[in-house]
C-alpha cells in the first residue's frame, strides 16, 4: 500500500489520521536529521564540539520540531477531528499526500 492510500484512502475520500500524523513527523525528523548534520558540519569547521554541545543542539532541533509538529498533531489525536482539517493538516504538512 502506497502512503496516498495510507493516509488519504483508497480512493474512498477516507482519512486516517494516525497514518497522517506518522507521516507527517516521519517527514519532519528527516528534515531535522538533514539540518542537524548541515548545523553540525559547519560548526565543526569552526572548532571541534564536545559531546555535551552536540547534545545540546540535537536537543534544541528535536525541542523546535516537537513545537512545530505540537499542533497538527493534537488535532490528529483529537476523537471528534473533523475530516476537512486532517486534510488540510496533509496539504500544510505533509508533501508527499
Amino acid at each position: 500500500m502506497d502512503h496516498q492510500q495510507t493516509a488519504v484512502g483508497e480512493g474512498d475520500g477516507a482519512v486516517d489520521p494516525e497514518a497522517v500524523k506518522q507521516s507527517i513527523r516521519a517527514h519532519g525528523e528527516r528534515i531535522k536529521q538533514q539540518e542537524l548534520q548541515q548545523a553540525m558540519n559547519r560548526l565543526e569547521a569552526h572548532g571541534t564540539l564536545t559531546a555535551e554541545q552536540r547534545r545540546i543542539v540535537d536537543e534544541m532541533a528535536t525541542a523546535i520540531l516537537d513545537e512545530i509538529l505540537s499542533s497538527p498533531e493534537s488535532v490528529l489525536e483529537a476523537d471528534d477531528h473533523d475530516p476537512e482539517t486532517v486534510r488540510t493538516a496533509v496539504d500544510l504538512f505533509d508533501p508527499k499526500a
